[in-house]
C-alpha cells in the first residue's frame, strides 16, 4: 500500500558511517562443498558478477532450495546473485568451512524467494554491502535449521541424505549448539528493494553501525511503502538454544533454551576481535571490544556515521525485533516504524542483559494515515541517556483507530538520564495517545528526564501511564505527566510502588487520576515510603482526576507539594505517618486541593488523610482552596495523633464567591498544635459572597501552645448565609498562649464555638477562646458553648464581642466540678466602641467558681445597646477574690446602653479583697440589676454595685437563706448620678436569716442619688446586727461622710432629691399575745449542798472572758468595750458574803452594756 507525504526529504539527511576497509586478500571466495553431492551449488564468476545456481530442491511442491558452501565472501563492487528456478519460495544456504563470511558487495536474490544465509563462524556486512532481495533475508550464525519433521539443515553434521526426505517447506527454528555463536556485524545500509522484505540478523553477537530498513521510499511520489520486519537476535554462549520461526518462515518472535536434537559437536564462531580484524575492518569497534563494551551475546548499534537519518526502519506492516542474549546497546541510533497497520507488528527489544540507549531514538510514527506500532523493551536493565544537546527517547504518535503504546520491562532497573524521554504523543484530535507502562525493580529518572503522554499544543486526549516497581526515584527536574484534554478515562497515572522519591523540582502530574498503591498487602505496607523533597510535586490538573495514594510513610518536605488543581479529590492512606514540612524557594510544603476555576461552582476537591501519625511543621500546610467562583473542598483527617509545629497549618480557604470547606479532624490519641494553625476562611471581593466552612475536631487530648490558632473567619463583601462554626469534642483541652476564634470581618455572621470535654479545659499564658464581629463587619457574633468537668483560666480569656454592626455572641459554660479564673483572666461578652449591637449573655453552670488575681466575668457595652446578662448557677461555692476581680455587666463612659443583669445562686458566696459584682453604668444608661440567691453571702472588703454616673441605679435583690455578712469596708450600693447627674438610686431588697456586720468596719448598704431620689432599701431578716440606719442623712456626693467613717450604715439618701425609704423587718415579740401560763407547783429553792463553800479549801471567783458590753436589746450587736469590776469570794461568812456579792455582781451585769459575763460562779461538789 502506498503512502504519500510532503516531509519525505527530511528522511534523507546524510550521516557519516563507521568505515570498513577490505584488505587485498578478500577476493571472490564463494566455493561450494561436497555435502550435497551432485546437487551441489554451481558458482559462475563473470567479472564482478557471481552467479549462483544449482543446489538441492526439496519440498512437496519443490519450493525449497538448499545451497551448501565451503566459503562465502563477496568483495566490494561485486555482486553474488542467487538465481533459483521458478517456483522456489525459500533458499536455505549454509557455510560449512572454517572462515566467516565477509560481504562487502551486493547480495542479490532473483525473484521473490526468501534467503536464509547461515555461517556459524560469523558474518560481516561491510560499509559498501547491499541487499538486493524482494523476499525475506535471514543472516544467522546458527549451527542448524530445524524442520517440523525432525530433519535438520546443519553445519555441524552437513550430510545431504536427510534432505531427500524433507517435505515441509517451512523451518521451525534456528539451532545454536554449545560453544560461542559467531557474531554478525553490519556496517552497511541494508535497504530492502521490496516493500514486503524482512531482514533478520541472528547470531551470538550482532553489531550494527549502518542502516537496516524495510521501507521503500518513492522519492518522486513522496511515498513510503513497507511491510517487512527487522529482527536482530543474539543467543547466549555455551547454551543450546533455539530461535523459533513462525509458520511463514520470516518472523522470529522468541528464544528458547530447549536442547536441540543435534549431535553435540561444538562449532564456535570466530572471536569478535578476530572477526573484525579478519574482515579487514578498521573502526572504533576494536577499542570497544577490547574494553568489553561489546561482548559476545550483545547487540550493539551505532549509526553515528550513517548516511540515513534512521538506523532501523520498518513500514506499513513491518515489525522490528531486537533480541539479545546479553546486552543490547544503541548509540546514536534511530529506530523507526512508520504507518504500521498490521496487528502485532511492533518494535520489540529484548535482552537477557541490559538495553542501553545513548543518544538514540526508538519511534513509531504515522506517515499519512494508518496505525501505529507498539514499542516493547524487555531486559535486565534498561537505560536511556544522552550527551547534551542530544537526547535519547522512546516515543509513539497516535492516529485514529490505533494508539501506539510503550512498555518497558526490566528485572532490575529502568534508568532515564540527561533529559531522556519516553512518551506517547498525539497529533490527531480524533484519537487518544497511547499508553505507557514501566515495570522494574527500580525506576530512576534523572536530570530532566521525562515520561509523558499527550500533546501540549492541542486539545487531544492523552493515554494512561502505569509504573510498577519496588522503588521509583525522580530527581533534578524530572517529570512524569499526562497532558491535553481530560475525559473518557484518559490521562491517568497509576504507580504500584513500595518506595517513591521525588527530589529537586521533580514532579508527577496527571490530567486524569493519579493513583499510587503498594505492591504489598495491608499488613506489610507500613514500611513503604513516599518522599517529596526540594520543591517536588505530585499533581492532578484535570477536572475529573483524583489523587489516591496508599503507602506506609508519606513525606512532603522542602517546598514540595501534592495538589489537585482543578477540583479533584485527594485521598492519602498512609499506614504509618504523613509528614508535611518545610519552606523553600518561595514555596511552602503543601498537601491539598485547589479549585482554580470550575464551570460548576458547587464542585470542589475534597482532601482525605488516613494515617497513624500526621505531622505538619516548619510552615508546611495541609489545605483545600477555592478561587474565583469555586468552593473550597472539605478536609477530613483520621489519625491516631496529629502534630502541627512551627507554623504548620491545616486550612480550608475560599477566595471568591464560593464557600470554604469543612475541616473534620478525628484523632484517636491526641492533637498537638505548637505554633500551628487550623483555619477555615472565606475572603472575597466587595461584591462577592460565600460561607466559611466549619471545623469539627474530636480527640482525647487537644493541646495548643506557642501562638497556635484554631479559627474560622468570614471576610466577604456580600452576605454569608451560614456561620462558620467550630465544634471540638475532647477529653482534655490545653491552651498555652494560643487561640480558638470564630470571626466575621465582612457581611456575615461569625461562627459558633462549641467545646465538649470529658475532663478539663486549661487556658493559660494569654490564651483566648473568642467569637467576634470585627470593625466594619455586619453580622451576629457567634455563641460559645463549653462543657467540661473542670475549667481553668490563667491569664487567659473567653470572649464574644462585636466591633461592627451586630450583637455580640453568648457564652455558656457547663462544668461538672470547678471553674477557676486567675491572673487577670476574663470571660466576657462586649459591645466595643463604634459598634451597634447588644451585648451577649454569659451563663455558667458549675459546682464551684473561683475568680481571683484580677480575673473577671464581664458583659460590657460601649455603644447604644445594652450590656449582656450574667447568670451563674453554682451548686456549691463562689469565691471572688482580689481587687479588679468579679462579675461586671457594665456600660462604658461613652455608651448609651444599660448595664446588664446578673443572677447568682450558689450555696456559699464569698466576695473579698476588693472583688465585687457590678452592673454599673458609666455612660448615660441605667445600671443593671443584680439578683443573688445563696445560703450564705460574705463580703470581706467586697462590693455589690448597681451604680450609675448619669441615670437610674440598678436594683439589687439578695435572697440569703443563712447569713449575709459584711466586713472590712464592704459595700452594697445602687447609688445613681455619681457624675452629678440625675437618676434615682436603685432599690435594694434583702431577705436573709441574719444580716450581720461589724458596726465599726465601714460596711455600707446605700441607695443614694444626686439630683434624683434616693432608692428604697428593704431588709427582712430574723436579725440585723451592726448597722446604723441613717434615716435623716443627707447624701453629699462631693464630700460623702459615708466613706471611711468606720461606721457601718444603711443609707437611702439624695443630695438634692427626696430621701429614699428604708424598711427593716425583723423578728418581734407581740405584746398582745400575753404571758405564758406558769405551773402552780413550787420549786425547791434549797441550795444544793454541793454548792456550799468549804473553809480552808477553795475560794470562788468570776473568770474574765471578754470586755465588750451587752447590747441594749437582743436585736443589737455588741456595744463598746467596758471592763466590769472583779468579784471575789472569801471563806469566812460564806453564806452571807456569797449572797451579797452575788447580788452585787448581778446588778452590775444587768446595768452593764457588756455582751459577755466576766465572771462565773463555779458549783463545787462536796466530798
Amino acid at each position: 500500500m502506498k503512502r504519500t507525504t510532503s516531509v519525505l526529504p527530511s528522511l534523507l539527511v546524510g550521516f557519516f558511517l563507521v568505515s570498513f576497509y577490505p584488505v587485498d586478500r578478500v577476493v571472490a571466495q564463494i566455493t561450494h562443498d561436497d555435502t550435497l553431492g551432485s546437487e551441489h551449488s554451481k558458482i559462475e564468476n563473470n567479472g564482478n558478477l557471481i552467479n549462483i545456481t544449482g543446489g538441492a530442491i526439496r519440498g512437496k511442491n519443490r519450493t525449497n532450495l538448499f545451497h551448501s558452501f565451503d566459503k562465502f565472501n563477496i568483495p566490494s563492487d561485486s555482486t553474488a546473485d542467487f538465481r533459483p528456478e521458478s517456483g522456489i519460495k525459500t533458499i536455505f544456504s549454509r557455510v560449512t568451512g572454517t572462515d566467516p563470511s565477509i560481504i562487502l558487495g551486493t547480495l542479490k536474490v532473483r525473484g521473490g524467494a526468501n534467503l536464509f544465509f547461515m555461517n556459524p563462524r560469523g558474518i560481516v556486512f561491510g560499509s559498501g554491502a547491499k541487499l538486493d532481495t524482494q523476499g525475506a533475508f535471514v543472516a544467522t550464525t546458527a549451527n542448524s535449521i530445524k524442520f517440523p519433521d525432525g530433519t535438520h539443515f546443519s553445519t555441524i553434521n552437513p550430510q545431504g541424505a536427510p534432505l531427500l526426505t524433507i517435505e515441509t517447506p517451512t523451518p521451525i527454528g534456528l539451532e545454536f549448539v554449545g560453544g560461542s555463536p559467531g557474531a554478525i556485524i553490519n556496517a552497511a545500509d541494508l535497504l530492502s528493494k521490496d516493500k514486503d522484505s524482512t531482514i533478520s540478523l541472528i547470531g551470538g553477537t550482532v553489531i550494527n553501525t549502518g542502516t537496516i530498513s524495510t521501507i521503500k521510499i518513492i522519492e518522486d511520489a513522496g511515498e513510503i511503502e513497507g511491510n517487512g520486519d527487522i529482527n536482530l537476535i543474539t543467543v547466549p554462549s555455551g547454551v543450546n538454544s533455539v530461535v523459533k520461526v513462525d509458520n511463514h518462515g520470516i518472523f522470529i518472535p522468541s528464544l528458547t533454551t530447549s536442547p536441540p536434537t543435534l549431535t553435540p559437536t561444538t562449532v564456535s564462531g570466530l572471536p569478535l576481535q578476530d572477526l573484525v580484524q579478519q574482515a579487514g575492518l578498521s573502526s572504533d569497534l576494536i577499542p570497544l571490544i577490547q574494553s568489553r563494551d561489546i561482548q559476545p551475546g550483545d547487540i550493539f548499534i551505532d549509526s553515528s556515521s550513517g548516511t540515513f537519518p534512521f538506523t532501523l526502519a520498518t513500514g506499513d506492516s513491518g515489525s522490528l525485533l531486537l533480541h539479545s542474549s546479553r546486552n543490547l546497546n544503541l548509540m546514536n541510533t534511530w529506530i523507526v516504524s512508520i504507518d504500521n497497520t498490521k496487528v502485532d507488528s511492533d518494535i520489540n527489544l529484548a535482552a537477557k542483559g541490559d538495553i542501553n540507549l545513548i543518544n538514540s531514538q526508538i519511534q513509531a510514527l504515522p506517515f499519512k494515515y494508518g496505525s501505529i506500532s507498539d514499542i516493547n523493551l524487555n531486559a535486565n536493565n534498561i537505560s536511556l541517556t544522552a550527551d547534551n544537546p542530544k537526547t535519547s527517547e522512546i516515543s509513539t504518535n497516535s492516529v485514529p483507530g490505533k494508539n501506539g503504546d510503550i512498555k518497558l520491562t526490566a528485572i532490575n532497573q529502568i534508568i532515564l538520564d540527561n533529559q531522556a524521554k519516553v512518551f506517547t504523543d498525539n497529533s490527531n484530535e480524533r484519537s487518544k495517545s497511547g499508553k505507557i507502562a514501566l515495570d522494574a525493580n527500580e525506576i530512576l529518572l534523572k536530570n530532566g528526564s521525562h515520561v509523558y503522554s499527550g500533546n501540549r499544543f492541542d486539545g487531544t486526549s492523552p493515554g494512561n501511564i502505569k509504573l510498577f516497581s519496588l522503588k521509583i526515584e525522580l530527581s533534578q527536574n524530572s517529570l512524569i505527566d499526562t497532558i491535553g484534554k481530560s475525559g473518557n478515562d484518559s490521562g491517568n497515572i497509576f504507580l504500584k510502588v513500595d518506595d517513591l522519591n521525588l527530589d529537586a523540582q521533580s514532579s508527577i502530574s496527571a490530567l486524569g487520576n493519579l493513583k499510587i498503591k503498594s505492591t504489598k498487602n495491608d499488613l506489610d505496607i507500613i514500611d513503604n515510603k513516599i518522599s517529596l523533597t526540594n520543591n517536588s510535586k505530585l499533581l492532578t490538573h484535570g477536572i475529573d482526576g483524583i489523587i489516591n495514594i496508599e503507602t506506609g510513610i508519606f513525606k512532603i518536605d522542602g517546598g514540595s507539594q501534592v495538589i489537585s488543581i482543578q477540583g479533584a479529590n485527594v485521598i492519602i492512606d498512609a499506614k504509618d505517618s504523613v509528614t508535611v514540612s518545610g519552606f523553600e524557594n518561595g514555596d511552602r510544603s503543601r498537601l491539598g486541593t485547589d479549585n482554580v476555576s470550575l464551570p460548576d461552582p458547587t464542585k470542589a476537591g475534597n482532601l482525605t488523610i488516613i494515617t497513624n501519625k500526621l505531622t505538619i511543621q516548619d510552615q508546611g500546610q495541609v489545605s483545600t482552596e477555592g478561587a474565583s467562583n469555586s468552593k473550597a473542598g472539605d478536609l477530613t483527617i483520621n489519625a491516631n495523633s496529629i502534630h502541627l509545629i512551627n507554623q504548620g497549618e491545616i486550612t480550608a480557604n475560599a477566595l471568591g464567591k464560593g464557600n470554604s470547606g469543612v475541616i473534620d479532624i478525628d484523632a484517636k490519641d491526641l492533637i498537638e498544635l505548637n505554633n500551628g494553625k487550623i483555619t477555615s476562611t472565606i475572603i472575597t471581593n466587595p461584591d462577592s459572597s460565600g460561607n466559611s466552612g466549619t471545623i469539627d475536631i474530636e480527640t482525647p487530648h487537644l493541646s495548643l501552645s506557642n501562638g497556635s490558632v484554631i479559627s474560622t473567619e468570614v471576610n466577604s463583601g456580600s452576605i454569608a448565609n451560614n456561620p462558620s462554626n467550630i465544634d471540638i469534642k475532647v477529653t482534655n483541652l490545653d491552651l498555652n498562649n494560643s487561640n480558638i476564634t470564630a470571626s466575621t470581618s465582612g457581611n456575615g455572621d461569625a461562627g459558633e464555638i462549641k467545646i465538649t470535654t470529658g475532663d478539663r479545659i486549661n487556658l493559660q499564658n494569654n490564651s483566648l477562646i473568642s467569637t467576634s464581629v470585627n470593625s466594619g463587619a455586619t453580622g451576629q457574633g457567634g455563641k460559645i458553648d463549653i462543657s467540661a468537668n473542670n475549667l481553668d483560666l490563667n491569664n487567659s480569656n473567653i470572649t464574644a464581642s462585636t466591633s461592627g454592626i451586630g450583637n455580640a455572641g453568648d457564652i455558656k459554660i457547663t462544668t461538672g466540678d470547678r471553674i477557676n479564673l486567675q491572673n487577670n483572666s476574663l470571660i466576657s461578652t462586649s459591645v466595643n466602641p463604634g459598634a451597634i449591637g447588644q451585648g451577649g449573655k454569659i451563663e455558667i453552670f458549675a459546682k464551684t467558681l473561683d475568680v481571683g488575681s484580677g480575673s473577671r466575668f464581664t458583659t460590657t457595652t460601649e455603644s447604644q445597646k445594652n450590656a449582656g446578662d450574667i447568670s451563674l448557677h453554682i451548686s456549691d461555692k463562689i469565691t471572688l477574690d482580689s481587687s479588679g476581680s468579679g462579675l461586671f455587666a457594665n456600660t462604658g463612659k461613652d455608651s448609651d446602653g444599660n448595664g446588664g443583669n446578673i443572677s447568682i445562686d450558689p450555696k456559699v458566696f464569698l466576695i473579698q479583697n476588693g472583688a465585687g459584682v457590678f452592673v454599673d453604668s458609666q455612660g448615660t444608661g441605667s445600671g443593671g440589676n443584680i439578683e443573688i440567691s445563696a445560703s450564705n453571702l460574705t463580703l470581706n472588703n467586697g462590693k455589690i454595685s448597681a451604680e450609675t454616673l448619669s441615670n437610674n441605679g440598678g436594683d439589687i435583690k439578695l435572697n440569703i437563706a443563712g447569713l449575709l455578712f459584711l466586713q472590712n469596708h464592704s459595700k452594697i450600693s445602687t447609688t445613681a448620678g455619681k457624675n452629678e447627674a440625675s437618676g434615682n438610686g436603685g432599690n435594694i431588697n434583702i431577705e436573709a436569716n441574719f444580716v450581720v456586720t461589724n458596726p465599726f468596719g465601714d460596711n455600707d448598704i446605700t441607695a443614694n442619688a444626686f439630683t434624683g431620689n434616693g432608692g428604697n432599701i428593704n431588709i427582712a431578716a430574723n436579725g440585723i446586727f451592726g448597722f446604723e440606719i441613717q434615716d435623716n442623712f443627707r447624701f453629699n456626693l462631693a464630700n460623702s461622710s459615708l466613706e471611711n467613717n468606720r461606721i457601718s450604715e444603711i443609707v437611702a439618701s439624695s443630695q438634692f432629691g427626696f430621701q429614699g425609704n428604708i424598711e427593716i423587718s425583723t423578728l418581734q415579740i407581740d405584746p398582745l399575745a400575753g404571758l405564758e401560763t406558769l405551773p402552780e407547783t413550787t420549786v425547791n429553792v434549797q441550795v444544793s449542798q454541793g454548792c456550799n463553800t468549804r473553809s480552808n479549801r477553795t475560794k470562788i471567783e468570776y473568770f474574765y472572758l471578754g470586755k465588750t458590753g451587752l447590747p441594749n436589746n437582743p436585736e443589737q450587736l455588741f456595744s463598746e468595750e467596758v471592763t466590769p469590776a472583779w468579784t471575789s469570794w472569801s471563806n469566812s461568812n460564806q453564806n452571807s458574803e456569797s449572797k451579797t456579792r452575788s447580788n452585787s455582781a448581778q446588778s452590775r451585769l444587768a446595768s452593764s452594756t457588756s455582751n459577755t459575763i466576766s465572771g462565773a460562779l463555779p458549783c463545787q461538789q462536796g466530798h
